[in-house]
């Protein structure tokens, strides 16, 4: 518990499973150019700020940082195709982790109980704060986001939804979607329980060439409360232009 520092040999080529678990001194750690892999859980309740994963490297083990109270920055490259499962998970301090374009699994776990919430981000002329999700990844197993009270929206990059298991979003987070995607998504096995208890916020114009789902007062409201918007905030589609004549 009282490991402050660690300089490894530049000859290593493994740091094996649990290696540095329950340092809770141990607040930084540099991985040698020499390492080809890291176990599982191997920074689990430890200590650690912040950390960037070197480029050679495409997954996140397994329970890396789990349980690492006092994690607040995470680095991911382009080029990282795994987040293994509970990696992030009970990592109270992490607010929001950027995921590469290049991101394909989110495995099980891999941020619950975590204090993730996402970044600013604009959405529909409206600024917010949300976790998002790029349009590469292909599969989000169970409980990805489980118990994760902060997080108030996740936003889907993707036109097309991926593989989702029904247990991998909270039902209290709102999912945005690409404009003209809201039917492919709520149709996808996965994520219907997400929009049962949000069909009473929504409009349903339907015509003969499309259908318009647009936000109604009570959804207005419902918005405001869960992001924490100010009282006269409203998307920028439902703004009034006024024309002012000399």
């Amino acid at each position: 518990k009282n490991l402050e520092a660690v300089t490894l040999s530049k000859t290593i080529e493994i740091i094996e499973v649990e290696a540095f678990k329950g340092c809770e001194s141990l607040t930084t750690f540099e991985i040698p150019e020499s390492v080809e892999y890291i176990g599982g859980a191997v920074f689990a309740s430890s200590g650690m700020t912040r950390f960037t994963l070197p480029e050679r490297f495409t997954e996140v083990p397994y329970g890396m940082f789990e349980n690492c109270q006092n994690l607040t920055e995470v680095i991911l490259h382009d080029g990282v195709v795994s987040i293994g499962g509970s990696a992030f998970s009970s990592c109270m301090n992490l607010k929001n982790v950027d995921l590469p374009a290049s991101l394909e699994v989110i495995q099980n776990d891999a941020f619950a109980f975590s204090g993730l919430q996402g970044k600013e981000v604009e959405i529909d002329g409206t600024k917010m704060v949300a976790f998002q999700i790029p349009a590469s990844v292909q599969r989000i197993e169970y409980n990805v986001f489980a118990e994760c009270y902060d997080l108030k929206a996740i936003q889907m990059l993707s036109p097309v939804p991926c593989s989702a298991d029904p247990w991998g979003f909270p039902k209290h987070t709102l999912i945005f979607v690409p404009k003209g995607c809201y039917q492919n998504y709520k149709n996808a096995w996965g994520y219907e329980c997400n929009w049962a208890d949000k069909n009473v916020y929504v409009r349903n114009n339907t015509t003969w060439e499309e259908t318009v789902m647009t936000l109604n007062d009570d959804g207005i409201a419902y918005l405001r409360q869960v992001l924490c918007l100010p009282e006269d905030a409203v998307p920028s589609t439902l703004k009034q232009t006024t024309n002012v004549q000399a």
